[in-house]
C-alpha cells in the first residue's frame, strides 16, 4: 500500500491492494492492465520490445475491425521493431500511415466507434515509446470491444484478457523489477529515519 501512495495511486486501486500482503500477489492478482502498466511505469520498467509486443498483441484481436491495410502494417511493423527485425526508427512511417487510416475512418462506408478504436489502437502500437504504445493500444482496444457488439467478447473479458496476456508477455522480469522496488522503499525507509 505504501508503494501506491507514495506514487500516488488512484484511491481505488489502492483500497483494492489492502487484501494482499505483497506486491508479488498484487501483480498475480490484478484485473486491470492499466493498472499493470501504471505499476511497470512507475517501476521504472524498460523493455520495450516486450511493451511493444503487448501492444501488438491487443491490437492484433480487432484485425477483423481492420479494414485498412495501413492500420495492419502498423501492427506489423510494431511487431517486427519487437523482434528486432527493423529499426525503432521505422515505426514513425507506419505510425504516420496508421494515424492517417484511423483520421480517415469516420468517412468510409460502414463506420462506427468500434472501427475507429480498433483503427487508433492498431496506429498506437507504432508510438516511438513502448510504454506509452502499451497503454495507448490497451485503452483503445478495450474501448473497441466495449463498443463493438458483434463481437460477441464483452469489455470484462478483454480487460482479463489483456491483464493475464501481459503478465505472460512480461514473465519473470516482474521478479527482478519488484526486488528491485523492494530495495528503494527499504533504502528510502532508512533515510527517513532519524539518526
Amino acid at each position: 500500500r505504501e508503494l501506491l501512495e507514495r506514487h500516488q495511486a488512484c484511491p481505488e486501486a489502492v483500497i483494492w491492494a489492502d487484501q494482499y500482503k505483497t506486491l508479488e500477489e498484487m501483480w498475480q492478482e490484478c484485473p486491470h492492465p492499466e493498472w499493470m502498466l501504471w505499476s511497470l511505469e512507475q517501476l521504472e520498467y524498460a523493455d520495450d520490445a516486450k511493451l511493444r509486443t503487448f501492444a501488438a498483441c491487443c491490437a492484433r484481436r480487432l484485425w477483423p475491425l481492420l479494414d485498412d491495410r495501413r492500420s495492419r502494417q502498423a501492427i506489423e511493423a510494431a511487431e517486427r521493431v519487437a523482434r528486432g527485425e527493423i529499426d525503432r526508427s521505422e515505426l514513425t512511417g507506419a505510425w504516420r500511415a496508421g494515424k492517417l487510416a484511423a483520421d480517415e475512418a469516420p468517412r468510409r462506408p460502414g463506420w462506427d466507434a468500434a472501427h475507429a478504436a480498433a483503427q487508433t489502437a492498431a496506429s498506437h502500437t507504432a508510438l516511438s515509446d513502448g510504454m506509452v504504445a502499451a497503454k495507448s493500444a490497451s485503452k483503445d482496444a478495450l474501448r473497441a470491444v466495449a463498443w463493438y457488439t458483434k463481437g460477441g467478447v464483452t469489455a470484462e473479458a478483454e480487460e482479463e484478457w489483456q491483464a493475464n496476456e501481459l503478465r505472460r508477455i512480461i514473465g519473470s522480469d516482474i521478479t527482478a523489477v519488484l526486488q528491485r522496488a523492494k530495495r528503494r522503499m527499504i533504502v528510502e525507509e532508512g533515510r527517513r529515519r532519524p539518526a
